[in-house]
């Protein structure tokens, strides 16, 4: 049986990059462990596209966009400005199905993306009302 961790035990974890093999050759990329706070920033850069009516890429891939790293857990999209994680994203977007699969499957496995989190995401933005440029929300 496990022990309760105290609260400075808890914080202490730190965060993790987690290689992915790519194939048998070794190619491999690193990906970021999320934070709860870099989750949610994750998941308001998502509402945000939408809202702006500016998605250009799935969920998916902009998830393994946002968590690429280094092995320091350096991530990997400039200054984390949106326009640069969707410009990324959809230059991943152009590559293998079964590649993004393979990261997305990673990424979820260390961060907790479930396929109900992902289809509650798409749910609330279909059904958030859009609003008139007179701002009546019709």
């Amino acid at each position: 049986m496990g022990r309760t961790l105290q609260f400075e035990e808890l914080v202490a974890n730190s965060l993790e990059a987690v290689r992915c093999d790519l194939n048998a050759d070794g190619d491999h990329v690193f990906l970021a462990e999320l934070s709860a706070a870099e989750r949610d920033e994750l998941e308001t850069i998502w509402d945000e596209l939408e809202l702006k009516e500016k998605k250009q890429v799935g969920f998916r891939t902009l998830a393994v966009t946002y968590c690429l790293c280094d092995k320091d857990r350096k991530r990997d999209f400039g200054d984390r400005s949106e326009e640069v994680l969707v410009a990324k994203a959809k230059v991943l977007a152009s590559k293998k199905a079964r590649l993004m699969q393979k990261l997305f499957k990673t990424a979820s496995r260390i961060n907790g993306f479930t396929v109900g989190d992902i289809a509650e995401l798409e749910k609330n933005l279909v059904s958030q009302p859009r609003t008139s440029d007179a701002g009546s929300g019709e």
